[in-house]
């Protein structure tokens, strides 16, 4: 990596560029201690014919595997898709085995019923409409104010107003005045 930033390299062809001459040059082409010679050379005077692997068995060996448990409506959920498996394997954990480039089709297996199953994304058809649009009188309209304040408004008001008047002593020598007793029995003062 540090020959490849001293290259200033900008695109991802010129990393592949450099990386087949970095394999070509700096592994098959340089005299490895355990062959005694390049890995080209030793490639090329083998007289062991090439074997090649199952192409079933090489794709099977790069599938993911996970564990999910099957919902009550006998589907998994996988990377925010749905699969619909088995309504009789409702509440237990299966195996989900995927390709993790295509998971358009999984692999469902469950090992104690020997239940082994491809499952495809759950399309949901046109039975299942959008929700229908309601109708204006329906729909939520905005406060025009809050009626929890203007509830506890007139609450406040009264019990200020009471507040006032039982602290108020103009207002008891008002009273006092009227019935004619004047403040504690004798003259007011203001």
């Amino acid at each position: 990596m540090d020959e490849a930033a001293l290259q200033n390299l900008q695109t991802l062809d010129a990393y592949n560029r450099y990386l087949n001459i970095w394999i070509s040059e700096c592994y098959h082409n340089k005299v490895h201690s355990a062959l005694s010679d390049t890995p080209q050379n030793a490639y090329q005077k083998s007289k062991i014919p090439l074997r090649f692997a199952d192409p079933n068995l090489l794709a099977e060996a790069f599938l993911h595997a996970d564990s999910r448990t099957v919902d009550k409506s006998g589907c998994i959920s996988l990377n925010k898709q749905l699969y619909e498996v088995s309504l009789t394997l409702i509440g237990r954990e299966v195996e989900v085995i995927y390709d993790p480039q295509d998971k358009s089709e999984v692999t469902i297996k469950h090992e104690s019923t020997g239940f082994i199953k491809r499952a495809k994304k759950l399309e949901i058809g046109t039975k299942a409409a959008p929700r229908p649009k309601l109708p204006d009188i329906m729909l939520p309209t905005p406060a025009a104010s809050s009626r929890l304040l203007d509830a506890k408004e007139g609450e406040y008001d009264s019990k200020v107003h009471e507040k006032r008047y039982a602290i108020s002593y103009a207002a008891f020598e008002k009273s006092a005045e009227s019935e004619g007793l004047g403040f504690l029995g004798g003259d007011s003062y203001v």
